[in-house]
């Protein structure tokens, strides 16, 4: 059986269920994975934790979004980059 990674297995799971709520429970913040699973529909991204995945399986019941601070920097920053935040912030009020 050949093995899965994170991405193969967010996408066979909502393959077979697009309404799926999925959370990765990983300590692997690769840029390309992040953008990957996040494309794919993941909903959450927390380390194995058992208190934060507790947490994050809770706000995925109530339809939020449970992102560790280093994803969510990855997407600010991204962001940021591709609306040109940086250039209005320079150019003050």
């Amino acid at each position: 059986m050949p093995k899965l990674n994170g991405v193969d297995v967010a996408r066979q799971m909502l393959k077979s269920d697009p309404a799926q709520r999925i959370v990765v429970p990983t300590g692997v913040n690769s840029e390309d994975v992040v953008r990957a699973c996040l494309a794919l529909g993941v909903r959450g991204w927390k380390s194995d934790k058992t208190d934060e995945l507790t947490k994050a399986g809770e706000a995925l019941e109530r339809h939020d979004s449970a992102l560790s601070s280093s994803v969510s920097n990855q997407i600010l920053t991204v962001t940021q980059s591709r609306i040109g935040w940086g250039d209005i912030a320079a150019k003050g009020p």
